[in-house]
């Protein structure tokens, strides 16, 4: 987790406007089955004017069923009015296609961002599946507003 804070000023700390969410990017089988996710979380303070007074930032990854993470990074950007959480991560599983090699799930990018004018959005830059059982995967994304992992 990463934390920075600019500091209230005078009257900053009774008008400070807070933005906490995450964003999901959540893969499936065909039968519901959950199988590996991803949520980018922020929780960001503004003055009055949408300046960002700091910010600190988090990811929760997670395989289910057999699937495990092979590759992780967190970046946390911020300008004076805004604070974004980007997430890149791969989740591996070679349990259900046996010899035939296993399926990658990458999350090139799970983004939520925060600041005074748009409150909470979340993206993701793209996701896929790749390997013997992609073509069957499906993944769902959401905004999480007021959860911090």
């Amino acid at each position: 987790m990463l934390s920075v804070g600019f500091g209230l000023r005078g009257n900053d700390a009774a008008a400070a406007t807070n933005r906490v969410g995450s964003f999901a990017t959540v893969w499936y089988d065909p039968i519901n089955l959950k199988l590996s996710e991803v949520h980018s979380s922020i929780s960001a303070s503004f003055d009055g004017g949408g300046g960002l007074l700091g910010y600190s930032c988090n990811d929760y990854r997670a395989g289910h069923l057999g699937w495990y993470e092979t590759d992780h990074d967190l970046n946390c950007p911020s300008g004076w009015n805004y604070a974004t959480v980007s997430t890149w991560d791969t989740m591996y599983d070679n349990v259900f296609c046996g010899v035939s090699g296993g399926t990658w799930t990458y999350y090139n990018r799970n983004n939520v961002s925060a600041s005074l004018s748009s409150g909470l959005v979340g993206w993701t830059d793209q996701t896929y599946s790749v390997g013997c059982d992609a073509g069957i995967l499906w993944y769902d994304t959401y905004l999480e507003p007021g959860v911090y992992y």
